[in-house]
C-alpha cells in the first residue's frame, strides 16, 4: 500500500518475511509447548479467501481417473482425522504426491500433525503452504446450508451498523482516520488520489453537521485533548450536547462511545456519569 509496487508471490521480500514468520512462530510455539500451554494456530477465516471449507480449491485439471482417486483419498483423510491421524497423515501426502497445489490436502497435513498428533513445527509450514494456496471465494455462499426463508430475516447491513451506532459521526471519525493515514509524506507520495478522497469526504461530512457539532469536532481534533488513544468522537459532541441541554442526542452518543472504550477505565467511567446526569434530566419529571 505505501510502497510503489506489488510483491509478486516469487518475490524474494516475500520468501523473506515468510521464512521471518515461521522463525519467530516457530519459537512461540515451542516456548508454550514447553511450558504446557495449549496453542492453536490459525486466521480469520474472512481473511483466508477460498481456502477449503471456506471455498473450493481451483483444481487443475486432471485426468477423470486420477481426480476421482484424489477425491477418494482426501475423503477417507478427512473421515480418519480423528480416530487415525497418522493414516489420515499418509493419506493426504499421497494426494499430494497426485496434486501439490491442493490447499486443503496441506490444510489436512496441518490440521493431522499439531492437533491430533502434537507435531507443531511440523504443521507450520503445511499451514502456510495452504494459506500461499488460498483462491478467490467461490460464487457459492459458504452460508448455502441456511434456509432461505431464515436468511430473508437478517437485517442489511446498514440496519445492522446503526443499531450499532453508526452516524455521520462516526463516518467522520473513520475517514479522518484514514485522512491522517495518507497524509503522511510516504503513503501520500504513492497514494495522492486516495488521500484527496478522504479529505473530500471529510469536508462533506463536517459541511453536513449543525455548527454545534462542528465546534466539537474542532475541539476534538486538538491532540492535546487525547491521551495514549484518542477519545471518541461521539464522547466530545455528547458533551457539547449535553451542555447546550440536548440531553437525549448526548445520551444516545455517550452510549456509543461508552461501549467505544475499555470496560475498565477512567473514560468508561466518566461516561457513565456523564449518562447517569442525562438520564436523570430525561427522567425528571417521572
Amino acid at each position: 500500500m505505501a510502497g510503489g509496487h506489488a510483491i509478486q508471490e516469487d518475490d524474494e521480500i516475500r520468501r523473506s518475511a515468510t521464512k521471518s514468520f515461521q522463525a519467530h512462530l516457530t519459537a512461540i510455539v515451542r516456548r508454550s509447548a514447553a511450558r504446557n500451554v495449549p496453542v492453536v494456530v490459525c486466521t480469520v477465516p474472512t481473511n483466508e479467501r477460498g481456502l477449503a471449507p471456506i471455498g473450493p480449491d481451483v483444481e487443475t485439471l486432471l485426468p477423470a481417473g486420477e481426480r476421482q482417486v484424489l477425491q477418494a483419498k482426501l475423503a477417507r483423510a478427512e473421515e480418519l482425522l480423528s480416530s487415525e491421524p497418522q493414516m489420515s497423515a499418509e493419506l493426504s501426502r499421497e494426494v499430494v504426491g497426485l496434486q501439490s497445489t491442493h490447499a486443503r490436502v496441506h490444510l489436512m497435513l496441518a490440521a493431522a500433525a499439531s492437533t491430533r498428533l502434537g507435531r507443531h513445527v511440523e504443521a507450520l509450514p503445511e499451514y502456510i503452504r495452504a494459506r500461499t494456496l488460498a483462491r478467490a471465494l467461490s460464487s457459492t455462499p459458504p452460508f448455502r446450508s441456511i434456509h432461505r426463508a431464515e436468511l430473508g430475516k437478517l437485517l442489511d447491513w446498514e440496519t445492522y451498523a446503526r443499531q450499532l451506532g453508526r452516524s455521520v459521526y462516526t463516518d467522520y471519525e473513520a475517514a479522518n482516520y484514514v485522512r491522517a493515514l495518507f497524509r503522511t509524506e510516504m503513503m501520500k507520495r504513492n497514494n495522492e488520489a486516495i488521500y484527496r478522497r478522504s479529505e473530500t469526504r471529510c469536508e462533506e461530512l463536517l459541511a453536513g453537521m449543525s455548527e454545534l457539532d462542528r465546534t466539537a469536532v474542532e475541539r476534538w481534533r486538538d491532540p492535546s485533548l487525547h491521551g495514549a488513544t484518542d477519545q471518541p468522537l461521539e464522547f466530545v459532541i455528547g458533551l457539547y450536547r449535553m451542555r447546550a441541554g440536548d440531553y437525549e442526542t448526548a445520551a444516545r452518543l455517550f452510549r456509543v462511545a461508552r461501549a467505544s472504550v475499555a470496560p475498565v477505565s477512567l473514560w468508561r467511567l466518566e461516561l457513565t456519569w456523564h449518562l447517569l446526569a442525562c438520564n436523570r434530566h430525561l427522567h425528571a419529571g417521572s
